[in-house]
């Protein structure tokens, strides 16, 4: 959680969710990654839950199959669950044992998708 002082967002990771992303984490040997419904209300951005899908993951790197996303994300628009589908907003991986931090390729990665312009620190 971020401290609110200067208007700063405040990001919430519940019990259930981080429960479900160590685990996943910790029956990895090498880096894995998932997803996460995330709800924004005012300056407070909530991860409920995490979802893991099929990838091919190595130590320096992880990649979703793209036939497993995109099954996955087409089956939830098939049930009717479309805003479930938009609150998949949170992408998330580790960096296997090492500490939580931006690295080189997660910086790269960021400013080649959401532009130079997004906060973010290496």
């Amino acid at each position: 959680m971020v401290d609110n002082m200067n208007n700063t967002p405040i990001i919430i990771i519940t019990p259930t969710a981080y429960i479900d992303l160590i685990l996943a984490i910790d029956s990895c040997g090498v880096e894995i990654s998932g997803l996460g419904d995330v709800e924004h209300e005012g300056n407070e951005w909530r991860a409920d839950s995490i979802v893991v899908i099929l990838q091919h993951c190595s130590l320096a790197k992880t990649k979703f199959d793209p036939v497993a996303y995109n099954l996955y994300m087409a089956r939830l628009i098939k049930e009717g669950r479309l805003e479930e589908a938009d609150r998949k907003k949170l992408w998330w991986h580790s960096h296997v044992k090492d500490p939580a931090r931006f690295s080189i390729i997660d910086t790269r990665y960021m400013e080649r998708t959401f532009g130079s312009n997004v906060p973010h620190s290496a």
